[in-house]
């Protein structure tokens, strides 16, 4: 019999992209400054050129998502929320809502669900849909200028603003893997169909955690040896956390480390901080010393710095058995309402009760850090 091959991971190539956008840019702004043309004097030119380029970043990222909205629909998914520069429109408790955030991915993301079976819905379509209206409604502009502007001015500046959304579409388009998967990479991974399965789930068990549509479900796979498998043990163990099954809840956070090399970076380190949280529980002070220092010194820094609400349980347990200080337990407080306001909603109430049997023990161990 055939070995199976074992699957490479996926190298993250986020600093190519931004060497091939700035190289890209500089090339194009020192062409536009040389190029000769009688469209606009000496003095209009460089504010022309800064200007559509600026405005064609712009302009492209909003046609780019608006797109992919309209080819959700097509595609057979639900729209649960457009974020789009710092505007995101998002579905809560199915009642929609304008509210005021920084950009997510690219400039802007937008978050579906399947409205129909999954083999009725087209994922691929859906992430070209960018694309296909960053063709089309430029092309038509363009076409409508060339035969209305006599002074050739606004096909000039439409021309530009279209070579600064080359921009936008290489990075969303680009078909390796980034910080997280741009439209490019999932359409590299959605043509294997062994990996659909799991990216439609994730999509339920994201609207749910998000946007508190439905509930969190259990998934399982035979193999965790791409993104969107490894992915979904993150919800898999908020999963088993929100049903008391911490044995489980610890599992599947196990099995996300030991997949590690297909997760995303930030997922990593937030299960081994939750790993530790466990660990913190059940052993001694010496133990859980040595354990925490052994550690990278970002799990560790992260596990302290109270940046989620998600860790303060962690950071509050290390406070007593670790660091032995009430300076990390009093930063940790104060950073709590704050790190509690963004966190999940649907969450909060279990992570409340974790948080304060934590304290109990902070206060059993050191009686004078109640007051």
């Amino acid at each position: 019999m055939d070995e199976v091959k074992e699957k490479k991971p996926y190298r993250n190539y986020i600093w190519f992209l931004l060497i091939v956008v700035v190289v890209f840019a500089f090339v194009l702004i020192r062409t536009l400054f040389e190029a000769e043309t009688n469209v606009f004097s000496s003095r209009e030119k460089s504010g022309i050129i800064i200007g559509s380029l600026i405005g064609g970043l712009i302009v492209f990222t909003i046609i780019y998502h608006l797109g992919k909205a309209i080819f959700a629909l097509i595609s057979g998914f639900e729209i649960m929320a457009i974020n789009i520069l710092f505007l995101t429109f998002s579905k809560q408790n199915k009642k929609w809502k304008l509210s005021l955030t920084f950009p997510e991915g690219f400039g802007g993301m937008v978050h579906v669900i399947a409205k129909k079976e999954y083999d009725k819905c087209n994922p691929i379509l859906f992430h070209f849909g960018g694309l296909i209206t960053c063709i089309l409604i430029p092309f038509i502009i363009s076409l409508i200028l060339y035969f209305v502007d006599n002074t050739n001015k606004l096909l000039y500046i439409s021309l530009i603003a279209s070579l600064a959304g080359l921009i936008v579409l290489i990075m969303n388009l680009l078909p390796v893997y980034l910080d997280d998967v741009n439209d490019g990479f999932a359409i590299r991974l959605l043509l294997e169909k062994n990996n659909r399965k799991a990216y439609f789930d994730n999509l339920l068990q994201y609207s749910a955690l998000y946007f508190q549509n439905g509930e969190l479900k259990y998934f399982e796979y035979e193999n965790y040896d791409d993104i969107f498998q490894v992915n979904s043990l993150v919800y898999q163990y908020y999963y088993f956390m929100d049903k008391n099954d911490y044995i489980n809840a610890q599992k599947s956070c196990l099995k996300l480390l030991e997949n590690k090399k297909f997760a995303f970076h930030e997922d990593v380190v937030l299960m081994e901080v939750n790993k530790l949280y466990f660990y913190l529980l059940k052993e001694s002070n010496e133990k859980c010393y040595d354990y925490f220092y052994s550690l990278d010194k970002e799990y560790r820094n992260f596990a302290l710095s109270g940046a989620n609400y998600e860790t303060l349980k962690t950071g509050i347990l290390l406070a007593v058995k670790v660091e032995k200080t009430y300076d990390v337990f009093e930063h940790l407080l104060k950073n709590e309402q704050k790190t509690k306001e963004s966190y999940y909603p649907c969450r909060i109430e279990k992570e409340d009760e974790l948080i304060k049997k934590a304290k109990e023990i902070a206060y059993k161990e050191f009686p004078d850090w109640e007051n």
